[in-house]
């Protein structure tokens, strides 16, 4: 198996109460690309230092 991490810069405000939002984000702006596949291993979410969220997430893709 191949390991991949994306990640992605959220600027709009979003509702974490709601799990179907970071859902959404994964699959529609960060795995949409993907056509194999793939496994979700873990799912992070930190800030930067211009104090956006930042969304991490790292695949196995299956061959």
């Amino acid at each position: 198996m191949n390991n991949k991490t994306f990640n992605l810069e959220i600027l709009e405000p979003i509702d974490f109460e709601n799990p179907f939002i970071i859902e959404s984000l994964i699959k529609e702006r960060m795995l949409n690309h993907l056509d194999g596949e793939y496994h979700i291993q873990s799912v992070d979410l930190s800030l930067n230092r211009r104090d956006n969220y930042v969304l991490i997430v790292v695949v196995n893709l299956i061959d």
